[in-house]
């Protein structure tokens, strides 16, 4: 399945929902506390992930300058600009998945599932033998 059509789902899925939740939200705590809420949620996930993201730059020059790579560092730094996206995002909805993508154990659950699936990918793909080559053709069968 192309990219775009899947995006363009997710994207009009993500807005329903969130349209939804601000209704439910501001039917039970009423319009200008909703939207109180939602700006503070954003201010207070900015300042995560600023913090986050500053933690993780240290850890990696620490790292760095003890010789090591910092591969956990250059890893979790995507997930946490991610989680920077989600909470600019107005909504419910999105704040919450950047607030679990500002949770350690969970970020690197996901890391580590991500990577198991890209290492299962390239396991397959590396089961032709060495040195063979794969063409491409039609073929029949004359009776």
């Amino acid at each position: 399945m192309p990219v775009f059509p899947l995006i363009f789902i997710l994207f009009f899925v993500i807005t329903i929902i969130e349209v939804y939740l601000f209704a439910w939200v501001g039917l039970m705590i009423g319009a200008g506390a909703t939207v109180l809420m939602v700006v503070l949620m954003a201010m207070s996930g900015i300042i995560l992930v600023r913090f986050q993201g500053i933690r993780t730059i240290m850890a990696a020059q620490n790292q760095l300058s003890q010789g090591q790579l910092p591969t956990l560092a250059l890893l979790e730094g995507p997930l946490i600009l991610m989680a920077g996206v989600l909470f600019l995002i107005p909504g419910f909805f999105t704040d919450i998945w950047g607030l679990l993508l500002l949770v350690p154990p969970l970020r690197r659950l996901l890391l580590r599932s991500v990577l198991r699936f890209f290492h299962a990918k390239q396991t397959v793909n590396a089961q032709s033998k060495p040195g063979s080559r794969t063409l491409e053709g039609e073929f029949w069968k004359d009776k």
